[in-house]
Order: structure tokens, then sequence, then C-alpha cells
């Protein structure tokens, strides 16, 4: 009796092997972007031993790899494949998707939520390539230049041109934009004439910074931050004046300032209070003309 992985690879290599891959695949361009085919291999380890090729009553077909190269042409039953050690290579457009194991096969291409994130993540890029190509490709300052080349090297290359400059700054998504030549033109004439001024070493179309390039880039550093730091003091000389000119005028009587603080204790405070309680005025009591006492004999 078959077991549950035996049946699954059955009902899977048809339809992968219906799709088997060329010699070549191309992985770029419009080709790249149109190929749909699977490349089917079973392994021992990390090494193939054996890449399916097509299918033919309840055979299979392939090439049995020795001597560094699949040269041996096999036929061996479905029955006899080791569903566990089935690896299945899908070169969908320009993307891979890779499986191990027949279960892993068998959800991935039933369910498709492989393809789905694929497609996610294409219309993500689709979105985010006409974003970039709408920004213009601006020319860099000739220092932003040379503390470019300087971080690059520093990353660990040896030496750069201008198409490794603009891939560290904007990524892969230049090579799309419709402004790249005239920009990386731009890029090349500046890294020219950093190596004409002694700051760059020329070799083999690339670029490599000199002891002069440091010295340069640190003078600018160093000038940037005095201008900051002669702007913050320029700003606390404009706060302090603008302060003493109106304690000035206060003092002369030509601003009133409200009172921020009371330094005359409870005594102000009692006549505020008495300015705010309303007074009311009270008229002298007078006796009527009919009750007034006579005039004592003497």
């Amino acid at each position: 009796m078959r077991s549950f992985d035996q049946i699954l690879l059955a009902q899977l290599l048809p339809r992968i092997l219906s799709k088997a891959c060329p010699s070549t695949v191309p992985r770029t361009g419009s080709a790249g972007e149109r190929i749909d085919c699977f490349t089917a291999t079973i392994r021992d380890g990390d090494e193939p031993n054996l890449v399916l090729l097509r299918m033919a009553d309840h055979q299979v077909e392939g090439l049995r790899f020795a001597n560094g190269t699949y040269s041996i042409a096999v036929k061996i039953p479905v029955a006899e494949l080791d569903p566990r050690k089935l690896h299945l290579t899908h070169f969908y457009g320009i993307d891979e998707v890779r499986y191990e194991g027949v279960r892993a096969v068998a959800r991935g291409l039933w369910t498709g939520w492989p393809y789905a994130f694929i497609h996610l993540r294409r219309v993500w890029n689709t979105v985010a390539q006409r974003l970039f190509n709408r920004r213009t490709m601006a020319s860099r300052r000739r220092l932003d230049v040379l503390r470019d080349v300087i971080e690059a090297t520093t990353s660990g290359a040896t030496a750069v041109d201008a198409m490794d400059l603009m891939s560290a700054r904007y990524g892969y998504r230049w090579v799309s934009h419709p402004e790249w030549e005239t920009h990386h033109q731009q890029l090349k004439k500046q890294l020219e004439l950093l190596a004409e001024s002694g700051e760059l070493r020329k070799i083999d179309h690339k670029f490599q910074p000199s002891g002069l390039a440091l010295r340069t880039l640190e003078e600018s550093e160093e000038a940037d931050r005095k201008h900051v730091a002669n702007y913050r003091v320029q700003m606390l000389l404009a706060v302090l004046t603008c302060v003493s000119a109106i304690m000035a005028a206060a003092q002369a009587g030509l601003l009133k300032l409200p009172v921020l603080l009371d330094l005359t204790g409870n005594r102000a405070s009692a006549v505020s209070e008495a300015a705010k309680t309303p007074r009311v005025a009270v008229a002298p009591a007078t006796l009527p003309p009919a009750i007034a006492r006579p005039a004592s004999s003497p």
C-alpha cells in the first residue's frame, strides 16, 4: 500500500514535469518576466543526484549526476522515488519559490499563498518605482560625492565607480529612472574632477580616496561645526539684545509691562481685595418733627 506522501508525489509530478525548465533559464528582462517553469531534483543531503525531466507511463525520465554533470539518462518508476527528498524550484517570472519535500510542494501549489505574496510585493514595487521616477536625481555637491566614496570604501569596497555610488544612494530603482543616464554622466565627471585634484585615485575605471580626501572632508566638517556654533552665538546675542531693549523701554516709561511678581506683601493684597469689594452708601438717621422731645424747663 502506498503512503500518503507517495500519493501526493504521483498527483503532483505530472503538473510539475509538464512545465519543466529548459537547460537555461532567463532571469532578467522581458524574457525573465515571462518565465514560468519548474526544476525538480532528488537530493541526498546537500548534493542533487537526479534531475527529473519528463514523465510517461508512471515512470520518470531524468539525468543522474556523475563526474560533475548530469550526464546519465535513467528511467525510474514513480513508486521508487523518495517523496521526502524532492526539491523543487519554481521560476515564477524573475522570482523564485523553493520547496523541500512533497508536502511543502503540495501546500504551496494547491493553496497558492507564496504567489499571493509575490503579487502583493510586485504591486508594491510598481507603486514605489513610479513614485521614485517622479523624483529628480539632482546633481550632488563635490564634498557629498567625496563623502559617499569614503563611506563606500570604509564599508568594504576596494574601489567604486558612478554606478556603485548610485546603487548605494538609490538602491536598484535608479535603473528604471528616466533620468539615470544624465545623472550617471554628471557623477562620472565629478569623480574625474576629484581624481584630477588629487582627492581620489583612479584604478581601472574605479576610484579610491586618497589621504588628501580625508583631510579635505575633515576640514569641511570642522568648518560646518564652526558655522553652526557661530550661528547659535549670534541667535543668543539677538535674543539678549531684544530683552535689553524691552527692559530699557519699560524703565523709561515708554512701555508698560504687566506685574508678574507681587513684592509688596499682604498690603498690596488687601488693597486689591478692598478694591474688588463693592461699597454700599448708608444715609444718616433723622427723627421726624412730630416726635421731637420738648425742651426742659429750668
